[in-house]
């Protein structure tokens, strides 16, 4: 039987199994779960206006300029380059590689709905168990974001969200970025460390597996390009193995 893991506001999980679910009125779920606020809350991105449509940038693809279509009016949405589009349930099912009733089970958790009418503890984002996370925490050592690797997509990238720490408590979805300093990750232990010598490298996991051989090293997220424009630091590559943060 499938479990579905749901983060609570407070920070706690729950687990959801099908047979909770099993009674759901799909249309129920779709009117409580807008295209608009929903795929944006989902992917952690800012959605823009254009012309009576959304656009954002599409999970499937990788995609430098928003070219996902949300179009609240019919609850559907479209990527012209993927060739793909539905409603929110297709978009649930393609993001988390899931089955329509683990989509309906997971978006009925996330507006808190259950099969016999009553509500359950509240969900912030319907979600199985992300891949993997990695926390940016301040220099003395307090959370400050974290980034979230919930999968992969169909060409092998990555499919990311971001969420800020705030009181006590993990706040993702549209502009939950808004306004957070991008640190360099592991910060209190480079400033432990005290080393002239810092390899930048391009993710979260690289960076962990060298401080797991004693190296020290840091990135940030958008990879070693951002390292470089947000704190002037120099890029490892082939030619240049080793970086000194400025």
């Amino acid at each position: 039987m499938p479990v579905y893991i749901f983060t609570s506001p407070d920070g706690c999980t729950l687990d959801v199994t099908a047979v909770t679910m099993a009674r759901l009125n799909k249309d129920d779920v779709r009117r409580a779960n807008p295209v608009e606020r929903v795929i944006p809350e989902l992917l952690g991105e800012h959605a823009i206006e254009v012309g009576g449509e959304l656009k954002t940038r599409c999970p499937f693809h990788k995609d430098q300029r928003p070219s996902l279509r949300i179009n609240p009016t019919k609850q559907t949405w479209l990527c012209d380059p993927c060739h793909v589009g539905g409603d929110i349930f297709r978009f649930v099912e393609m993001l988390r590689n899931c089955d329509c009733p683990a989509a309906l089970s997971m978006l009925a958790a996330r507006a808190c709905m259950s099969g016999n009418g009553h509500k359950l503890p509240s969900p912030s984002m319907a979600a199985q168990r992300p891949e993997r996370e990695h926390v940016y925490h301040d220099e003395d050592g307090g959370p400050l974001y974290r980034v979230i690797i919930h999968g992969r997509r169909p060409d092998g990238t990555k499919i990311v969200s971001q969420e800020r720490y705030e009181d006590g408590r993990w706040i993702g979805g549209q502009g939950a970025m808004k306004g957070v300093q991008r640190l360099l990750f592991r910060l209190p232990d480079l400033k432990a460390h005290r080393s002239d010598a810092v390899v930048v490298v391009e993710g979260e996991k690289d960076c962990d597996r060298l401080w797991a051989h004693g190296i020290p090293a840091t990135t940030n997220t958008g990879g070693r390009q951002m390292v470089r424009e947000r704190h002037g630091a120099i890029a490892a590559s082939e030619s240049q193995p080793c970086s000194h943060h400025s």
